[in-house]
């Protein structure tokens, strides 16, 4: 009877232990599903409670994490990333994960318009209607600038980084006509949600005959090979113009390593690097003095854990 009784015992528990592995096998296989598998739900994507107002709205892009997404974010899908995009769906994925601060490139339409592209192909330059004509890597929605515009409209919650691109002063007057003539068509109070980047002495004049930006960046990629542009001459300029709180610099631009941090610090002014898209990477950006970071792929939460762990 005894024997009986300890193989019953036994049983049991061996069940018990199956019924145990089963289980724990399926929860694996679902937290592994959950890490792939980026799934969102686009009516969260207004930021709204349940009276339909936005919750923790913030006064200034900077009151944020020092994070930005770098041409709308990295679009993810299963086994791919796309960079680069400027689409629709980057921005939605993206504000998903946490993003309130996105940087677009921008370059004018041949009618006037600004398409939200890094390049044109093969250098040819289109219309407004045939840039909404084209599907970004052959898939995803094309924006213009009105089509951005719209989009702050509906996610109050979120600040525009321009990338222009272009320098000479006619064209950077055109682009900032545009930006403002967009803007006023729909609400004069995005144009303190846009936040200019510079990238020349001269063109913060150009831009200020536009509108009294809220916030500029002074952004150094396109003087980082010129030996004759030190950082002392930039930070020396930004210092000056109270709305200029941000200097941005390639990670590769030695001339904001320690040393140069250092000069836009006692200047009273923040440094970003671009473009920062692993942990190791920005953790040492920031020993080195770095206060925020564009990246294609890291996310506010990333930017929160490092500060928690100091």
């Amino acid at each position: 009877m005894k024997e009986r009784f300890n193989y019953v015992i036994s049983l049991s528990l061996l069940i018990c232990l199956i019924i145990l592995g089963a289980i724990s096998h399926g929860q694996d296989a679902e937290r592994k599903e959950v890490t792939h598998t980026i799934k969102y739900d686009l009516t969260y994507a207004e930021g709204t409670d349940e009276s339909g107002d936005f919750e923790g709205l913030k006064s200034s892009w900077l009151d944020y994490p020092g994070v930005i997404a770098h041409a709308g974010g990295a679009m993810r899908e299963a086994g791919t990333l796309y960079t680069y995009t400027g689409c629709k769906e980057a921005f939605e994925q993206n504000y998903l994960l946490g993003h309130r601060v996105f940087e677009f490139d921008f370059l004018p339409t041949t009618d006037g318009s600004l398409a939200l592209t890094h390049e044109w192909e093969d250098d040819k330059e289109l219309t407004s209607s045939e840039w909404k004509q084209v599907k970004v890597e052959g898939k995803y929605t094309s924006l213009l600038i009105g089509d951005l515009l719209d989009i702050m409209v509906k996610y109050p919650d979120i600040y525009v980084v321009t990338d222009t691109k272009l320098t000479d002063d006619d064209d950077v007057k055109s682009e900032f006509d545009i930006i403002y003539k967009e803007c006023m068509e729909r609400d004069p109070n995005l144009l303190d949600r846009i936040v200019p980047q510079i990238y020349t002495n001269g063109m913060y004049g150009v831009i200020m005959d536009v509108y009294d930006w809220k916030s500029v960046i002074y952004t150094t990629y396109k003087t980082r090979k010129d030996k004759d542009v030190t950082a002392k001459d930039i930070v020396d300029f930004a210092k000056d113009k109270e709305n200029i709180c941000v200097i941005t610099a390639s990670v590769k631009d030695d001339r904001f390593g320690e040393e140069g941090a250092k000069l836009v610090h006692d200047a009273g002014m923040l440094l970003f690097r671009h473009t920062v898209n692993d942990y190791t990477l920005m953790t040492k950006c920031h020993g080195e003095g770095s206060d925020g970071f564009y990246t294609d792929t890291l996310l506010p939460s990333d930017v929160t854990l490092m500060y928690s762990l100091e």
